[in-house]
């Protein structure tokens, strides 16, 4: 067999031992394509001079290349060849072949999946298999009563492996086991909505007696300085029962704050601002009722700000019941919701009961009308219509503002 023969032969993968030889590049009409995978030899083919290279695994002369898997990848031969041994698929790799040429085997690498374990403590909480070198999702946060997430230890890192976090948590801040001044410091930076509620409660001692003080408004009084308006208003059901000389307003303010103020936590007491509230003119029963301003640092609430119409004895149909009484204040969203009314005094009203302990509504006039409140959440309000003397008002419930 002639040379000619031979190399056609060999074109159209006739002499398949011929190409697994040790074939050199000495003829000048044909050239060597050696086909490597990495380091080792997988095939050699004589090519005529300028023609394109069959591809053997194509043909079928060789199996399908395998690569090890590493720590990160799995590899799976792409069908394809490079001029270079990097994983870059060349199109020519095998076209038109003029000199003796290598060519090397391309994987496609696909991550190896891990698995990452999230703990609290010993507890599972969820695992997800991960791609070798990704991040593990941030966007799981989990959920745990009265705590609030706040990091992963160690921190998430790429997926090396399969890998461990655990839980750290901070105990949520609620009204309740909040300090005086960490709920001051919430307040001031304007962001007490965002941390609590309306109707929210916290127990304080006062005059050594637990308390219970709830959150009736935000953002509701004015600040007698006249620097914009009072964060959070509280209300302090069953405070100390005193009984306080009434001439006029601003004397049982000062008494209020001279007298009951002291009586409250000493952390909280320089937190508490002075407001501006509206009251009724004492023992007045002219009409329509007058109105003053008057500051201070604990003050009773009006029927107004609890959304209570008294009538004082006069009937629903009386034309002119409600000029007996101002409105001292509008309502506070604690008490927007609830509402009863009778068609004459005494009036219903929800969140407050009677405790047979007097409160001076103020625009209830103290000298004449006592509105009597109890604990939180239960029922309605008393009133009576009673003249007692100045001497013996008293007050059981007080609001206060910081």
């Amino acid at each position: 067999m002639d040379i000619t023969s031979f190399i056609i032969g060999n074109k159209y993968g006739y002499k398949k031992g011929y190409d697994d030889g040790a074939a050199t590049g000495t003829n000048p009409d044909f050239c060597y394509v050696t086909f490597m995978n990495g380091d080792e030899v997988l095939y050699r083919r004589a090519v005529v001079n300028g023609d394109d290279c069959i591809d053997v695994y194509e043909k079928g002369l060789i199996s399908a290349p395998t690569r090890a898997t590493t720590v990160g990848y799995y590899y799976t031969f792409s069908g394809e060849w490079s001029l270079t041994d990097d994983d870059t698929a060349d199109e020519d790799a095998l076209k038109a072949v003029t000199a003796d040429r290598t060519v090397y085997a391309c994987y496609k690498a696909t991550p190896r999946k891990y698995t990452i374990s999230y703990y609290d403590g010993d507890t599972l909480l969820k695992t997800e298999a991960v791609d070798y070198g990704s991040m593990p999702s941030a966007a799981y946060i989990p959920e745990k009563e009265g705590f609030r997430f706040s990091s992963w230890e160690p921190a998430l890192a790429k997926v090396t492996g399969n890998a461990s976090y655990y839980a750290q948590w901070t105990e949520t801040l609620t009204l309740a086991n909040a300090t005086w001044a960490e709920i001051a410091e919430i307040a001031e930076a304007g962001e007490a909505s965002e941390y609590f509620n309306i109707g929210d409660k916290k127990v304080i001692s006062v005059d050594g007696a637990d308390r219970t003080a709830v959150i009736i408004g935000f953002d509701h009084d004015d600040l007698a300085d006249g620097s914009g308006k009072a964060k959070i208003t509280f209300f302090l059901a069953s405070s100390p029962a005193d009984t306080f000389y009434i001439s006029d307003w601003s004397s049982f303010s000062a008494e209020l704050e001279s007298v009951l103020l002291p009586k409250f936590p000493s952390e909280l007491q320089s937190l508490i601002k002075p407001v501006t509230k509206i009251c009724d003119s004492i023992g007045s029963s002219a009409i329509p009722a007058t109105t003053t301003n008057i500051d201070f640092k604990l003050f009773p609430l009006s029927m107004s700000e609890m959304k209570i119409l008294a009538y004082w004895g006069r009937r629903y149909t009386d034309s002119d019941w409600y000029k007996y009484f101002p409105a001292c204040g509008t309502v506070y969203p604690y008490y927007e919701s609830y509402y009863r009314s009778d068609y004459h005094g005494p009036l219903l009203a929800a969140r407050a009961i009677g405790s047979w302990m007097r409160q001076s509504s103020r625009d209830t006039t103290p000298s004449a009308m006592y509105g009597t409140q109890a604990e939180i959440g239960t029922t309605y309000i008393r009133m009576s219509s009673t003249v007692a003397s100045k001497t013996n008002a008293k007050t059981s419930q007080i609001a206060f503002c910081i």
